[in-house]
């Protein structure tokens, strides 16, 4: 019978240990008590705690992190995202009475609107936490409309864009 020796390693203890930081600190800005997010994560207080806790092996489980992104926020998502070299951007919802000119005029608006916070931020040659904070807000926001041109034309590719959906 082989027996594995269960090995330390700092790296991954600090990786959890960050990633329960950045559960601890998306529960606080929402003003959810532990016990209120496990209630929405359908689990236990008790292990919600464990989850939160770093001086536990309790690691929070993948399969949450989706019920996490509906139910409380983005933010686990958006950190293991980032942490594997990935930015997420939420998919937009399309209004059966958008058209195609109106759609394309709002993803101009907005990549223009990206550009020029881009701009406005590089002004001093410097780029503070606020103005980093608007223009990762802006690109989003121009990323998200490009994000909903794709699904718009997918919709008429597939024949499910409401009539007069196509434009002129």
């Amino acid at each position: 019978m082989a027996f594995h020796k269960v090995g330390f390693d700092i790296e991954d203890t600090e990786a959890a240990r960050a990633f329960k930081r950045v559960l601890d600190d998306s529960l606080y800005s929402h003003g959810l008590k532990v016990t209120d997010a496990a209630r929405r994560l359908n689990i236990s207080s008790e292990r919600m705690y464990k989850y939160l806790n770093p001086e536990t092996v309790n690691n929070f489980p993948a399969y949450l992190i989706p019920i996490f992104t509906l139910t409380i926020g983005p933010e686990l998502l958006r950190y293991v995202a980032s942490e594997a070299g990935y930015s997420i951007v939420k998919l937009p919802e399309i209004r059966a009475s958008l058209d195609v000119v109106q759609a394309a005029s709002r993803a101009l608006k907005e990549c223009c609107e990206a550009v020029e916070e881009f701009s406005k931020a590089l002004e001093d040659g410097k780029v503070s936490l606020w103005e980093l904070k608007d223009l990762r807000r802006e690109i989003a926001e121009a990323v998200e409309s490009l994000l909903g041109l794709q699904i718009l034309a997918e919709e008429i590719r597939d024949g499910k864009a409401p009539e007069g959906g196509r434009g002129r």
